[in-house]
This record gives structure tokens, C-alpha cells and sequence, in this order.
């Protein structure tokens, strides 16, 4: 996830989508991790096929066989349009999404990037992308500042791990890993110490915002609390 079509930028749909022509969401309410990745598809950055990893367990995630490049129907101005409305990342109740990946808090991206910055700019050790994680549901730390995330699901996850337990990311530099711990990188608590920063857990003692928060966003908005992310 690494332009806007003219250069290295975070392709926020509310930038990108600023005359409304593609959806009928104002503004931020735009940055959805469908979105975002439909942008991508749209401009022939990715394909529909590479959205939906090999190692999907979850049956509701499928690849968009029919995406419209030209056109699309369901823009709110087809002849205008800047992706396809239909790609979807929402696999919940039923549903069938089309993504396999989560990204990073887009409000979190934008402060990274301060809307103009290059991604080559920034840290090379930020996390943008990554394979769908499980839910955690908190997380306790050792006086040192160890995380021990506790799963929601205990197991019986569906996120994208391969049997080992293992998972890739993709940083800033655009070079990815494998990783096998949920904790990458360090984030500053509000007590001012350092601790481990759980990439699928949006800490809410990191003052200073950051900490790095992967998810699949099917809400957006201007505030955190406008954000509504799925797991599985």
C-alpha cells in the first residue's frame, strides 16, 4: 500500500475521492479498508486475486471474480468513478469480503506520513500491512515492558497463520517478514516507559499515538471511536 497514483502516498480514499463522484460517504468516513484497497485494484496496483491469501481459512473471504474497472455501477458517478463501491472487506453476518489483509489505523498512517510525506520518508521499521491477525482482547506486561496479549478466540481464530504460528508483515521500506510474535516494535505508555507493541491490540495507554494498530476497517471517520474493526 505504498501510492495515491502520483507518488509514494497512503491512499486515503477521503483525498483521493475529495469531489464524492466514487461514494456517497463525506470525508473521512471514506477511509475504509475496502476502500483502500479498491482504489489499488482500480489504478492496477494489485489484482482482485492477490487481495484473498493462499492460506485463507475463512470460507467468506473470496476473490471478486466481477470487478468493474471501467465504469462501475455502483459509483455514485460511474463515468467519474476512481474504484469499484463493490469490492468489499466485511465478512461478518454472512457476508462475503473480498480481502485477506489488514492495514494499519488509517488516522495513524496519515500522522506517519503527514498526508504528503513519501513512504520512503518514514521509519523503515513501521508496520502498513500484514496478514490478517486475531482479535486481542488485552494485553498484560512484565516490568519490563514483555506484552502477553490474550486472544478472544483462544485457537479458534481464522486470521491468516500458517501452521506454525507464523505471519507476515510489510514495512515501510517495502520489505516484508515473518514474524511469529503478535508484538513488533515498541510504543511509549502513558507512563512514559517503552513497551511492546501488539500490532492487532490499539493500546490505550500510547499518548503519543505510536503505537501500530492492523486491522480490516469496515467504518471510518475523524475520531477513533468512528472506526469499527472485524476479526474472525
Amino acid at each position: 500500500m505504498c501510492t495515491n497514483g502520483e507518488r509514494e502516498q497512503f491512499p486515503l480514499p477521503s483525498l483521493i475521492d475529495a469531489g464524492d463522484t466514487t461514494v456517497a460517504d463525506r470525508g473521512t468516513a471514506k477511509d475504509t479498508t475496502s476502500n483502500m484497497f479498491s482504489f489499488l485494484v482500480f489504478n492496477g496496483f494489485v489484482s482482485p486475486e492477490l487481495l484473498v491469501s493462499r492460506m485463507e481459512m475463512n470460507t467468506n473471504i473470496q476473490e471478486m471474480l466481477n470487478y468493474e474497472y471501467k465504469s462501475p455501477r455502483a459509483a455514485v458517478d460511474p463515468g467519474r468513478a476512481l474504484w469499484d463501491p463493490r469490492l468489499s472487506a466485511d465478512f461478518t453476518n454472512g457476508k462475503i469480503g473480498n480481502i485477506s489483509y489488514a492495514h494499519v489505523y488509517p488516522k495513524q498512517a496519515a500522522a506517519l506520513l503527514e498526508e504528503t510525506k513519501p513512504i520512503s520518508k518514514i521509519p523503515s521499521a513501521d508496520v502498513f500491512l500484514g496478514n490478517r491477525g486475531p482479535e486481542v482482547s488485552r494485553v498484560g506486561y512484565d516490568a519490563k515492558g514483555a506484552a502477553s496479549p490474550v486472544l478472544a478466540l483462544q485457537g479458534k481464530s481464522k486470521s491468516v497463520m500458517d501452521k506454525d504460528g507464523g505471519f507476515n508483515i510489510a514495512l515501510a521500506d517495502l520489505h516484508t517478514e515473518r514474524v511469529r510474535s503478535l508484538a513488533f516494535g515498541k510504543y511509549t505508555s502513558a507512563g512514559g516507559g517503552e513497551r511492546d507493541d501488539v500490532i492487532y491490540f490499539d493500546e490505550p495507554d500510547a499518548v503519543n499515538d505510536d503505537n501500530t494498530f492492523l486491522g480490516i476497517f469496515i467504518k471510518a471517520g475523524d475520531a477513533k471511536t468512528d472506526f469499527v474493526s472485524i476479526w474472525d
